[in-house]
């Protein structure tokens, strides 16, 4: 969920996907005790976590929800999510269209 591991090595590149702004997000989330499990994955679909950046190279281009000890898995976009399972993988495809934020702030209208 951030561009760096660590210690930032590339500060602009940092600067320009808020990676450190990010991490600081992640942290508090990951203290809060009254988290859960669902509304810490959604949190994912949410600026800062979320980026809209497509059109500079820095969006979001989904995030995944690995279930390991029941075997499944999600992809998860705005307003979608793709359910597999690790025992009967769906081996298909998904056309996913990726709003700009000129889209996002005309739909919001």
């Amino acid at each position: 969920a951030t561009n760096h591991q660590g210690r930032v090595e590339w500060k602009q590149h940092a600067e320009a996907t808020s990676s450190l702004e990010r991490e600081s997000f992640l942290s508090s989330r990951l203290a809060d005790t009254e988290e859960n499990e669902l509304g810490f994955v959604r949190s994912f679909l949410h600026p800062p976590l979320y980026s809209y950046e497509f059109e500079r190279g820095f969006g979001t281009v989904y995030t995944a929800h690995y279930r390991p000890t029941r075997g499944e898995m999600a992809l998860r976009w705005p307003g979608s999510v793709w359910r597999q399972s690790f025992d009967k993988f769906d081996d298909t495809s998904r056309l996913i269209r990726y709003p700009t934020k000129t889209r996002l702030r005309d739909s919001e209208s």
